[in-house]
């Protein structure tokens, strides 16, 4: 069989063109995509850090908010209050303020 001149051309022009595609294929691309999973994987473990952070400052700034009511005289009276007891409105009243201020 032959095949002309121009035929061999056509298709050595078409190989050399898809050539640079296949070689990035087998060598860049693995590379490329190995970079690509650590960056993103640092970028995910900062996240992780800076939310873990987050969390920390919450739970201490909640931990400092119950010792403030809890350290307050009217919370040991309202372990044992009753609706006859004289303190009984300022306690409920204080009681509400801090459920609506740290809810």
């Amino acid at each position: 069989m032959y095949i002309s001149i121009k035929n061999r051309l056509i298709l050595l022009l078409i190989a050399f063109t898809l050539l640079p595609f296949i070689l990035l294929r087998i060598i860049a691309y693995p590379r490329v995509q190995a970079d690509l999973q650590d960056v993103l994987i640092r970028n995910l473990d900062g996240i992780g850090h800076k939310q873990s952070e987050l969390v920390t400052n919450w739970m201490r700034e909640r931990v400092k908010d119950s010792r403030v009511i809890a350290s307050n005289p009217l919370i040991v009276k309202c372990a044992k209050i009753t609706r006859d007891d004289k303190d009984y409105m300022d306690i409920l009243q204080y009681l509400e303020v801090a459920k609506i201020e740290y809810v």
